[in-house]
């Protein structure tokens, strides 16, 4: 299990503003999915990554405190889950959100932009990863299974999503490695190798003789 933080951008999410009725007294809710489920990322550097259903399941039950950001910039806060004005939970297509952006410069900032749809996507940062690995098309698949989240974050440019994964990837491909490297332990015959090199001693003496 690692504890290091690791930040992923998601291009499959729903973002949306609704005006419960319209008038402009009624603050807007920003709603939408961080997390899609069993939804296969962008390369991140020789493996891809989904995310279990339920893996964030226990971090919302421990009430681990969240806060929802613009572009993961800590002063950029739109709303924070121990506050209230940021609300999570987990459903049948993923991690669902649910937020009251701040009368704030940049909360109508983002919230206009996403009127716009210039803005599309989100990310999420998340630790204590429990994780497992395996094989689909020739491609190695590391499942999140469970994790703890720290933000949920409105971000800007989804077509720097491969590249900021793979910086941010460390403690996975440190993971990945682990994995390969057991895959090594539990396909050798150690025994067999035993013998092998024993042999290949008997040859080299027989040969000085």
């Amino acid at each position: 299990m690692s504890n290091e933080k690791e930040i992923r951008i998601s291009t499959a999410v729903q973002l949306e503003v609704r005006d419960e009725n319209g008038t402009e007294e009624t603050a807007p809710k920003i709603v939408g999915y961080p997390v899609v489920f069993d939804s296969l990322s962008n390369d991140l550097g020789g493996f891809v990554e989904k995310v279990e259903r339920g893996a964030f399941a226990e971090s919302l039950a421990n009430g681990d405190e969240v806060h929802a950001l613009f572009n993961h910039d800590d002063d950029k806060v739109l709303g924070r889950l121990g506050a209230g004005t940021l609300r999570l939970w987990e459903d049948d297509h993923g991690l669902r959100m649910e937020l009251d952006p701040p009368n704030t410069t940049v909360g109508k900032d983002v919230v206009e932009l996403l009127r716009r749809n210039d803005l599309l996507s989100m990310s999420f940062g998340f630790f204590d990863v429990s994780d497992s690995w395996s094989m689909m098309e020739g491609k190695d698949v590391r499942t999140i299974n469970t994790a703890r989240l720290f933000d949920v974050s409105i971000v800007c440019n989804p077509a720097y999503s491969a590249a900021s994964c793979s910086v941010r990837a460390e403690p996975a491909l440190r993971s990945l490695e682990a994995h390969k490297a057991q895959q090594v332990l539990d396909t050798t015959d150690f025994n067999s190798i035993g013998e092998t090199s024993k042999l290949q001693f008997r040859l080299r003496i027989a040969e000085q003789e």
